[in-house]
């Protein structure tokens, strides 16, 4: 059961780092005016979300 809460909080989390990072970091030490780079952390952020996901059902089903 822990494996699965630990896989809920790696899917929120990725993706509010990501995207804050490029929100608070990235874009203004760029000098976007719109947050482009958080637009792309947050998308990569769930995807390596929905990632950890899937291998980590797979190794609950072996």
């Amino acid at each position: 059961m822990l494996r699965l809460a630990t896989a809920g909080f790696e899917l929120a989390s990725f993706p509010l780092i990501l995207g804050a990072a490029g929100y608070y970091w990235l874009d203004p030490w760029m000098g976007n005016e719109t947050p482009y780079i958080a637009i792309v952390g947050v998308l990569l952020g769930f995807s390596l979300g929905f990632y950890r996901l899937i291998v980590m059902a797979n190794q609950l089903q072996k």
